[in-house]
């Protein structure tokens, strides 16, 4: 049976363009990396509502600090839905801004 064949999206060539992950380089380096590739995986792709920049306390082992994160409110007539992306990339690749795309696009 053959398979059929399929053309990849602009933004599915970018991801596979961006090649193996160099681990020899810096941790900040690494994030900046998959930072700037974002606008790449995004496309022409904008975001139909609103986003808010905020900050939660938190306290772990007796240290206090806030965990930064972004709220998303899609247009339309209040939630319906909510959804929490918690990143947590082994401290290797990627940020909230470098998944933010797909997080948009899931609370749609």
């Amino acid at each position: 049976m053959a398979m059929a064949s399929a053309e990849l999206s602009k933004e599915s060539q970018a991801v596979l363009a961006a090649g193996e992950l160099d681990l020899s380089l810096p941790l900040d380096e690494i994030r900046a990396l998959a930072d700037r590739h974002d606008p790449k995986v995004r496309g022409k792709f904008v975001y139909p509502g609103t986003s808010e920049e905020r900050n939660v306390p938190s306290v772990d082992n007796g240290i206090q600090y806030e965990v930064p994160v972004t709220v998303l409110r899609p247009e339309g007539d209040g939630w319906k839905n909510v959804m929490v992306y918690f990143h947590g990339g082994g401290f290797v690749r990627g940020s909230r801004k470098s998944h933010m795309a797909i997080c948009e696009l899931i609370s749609l």
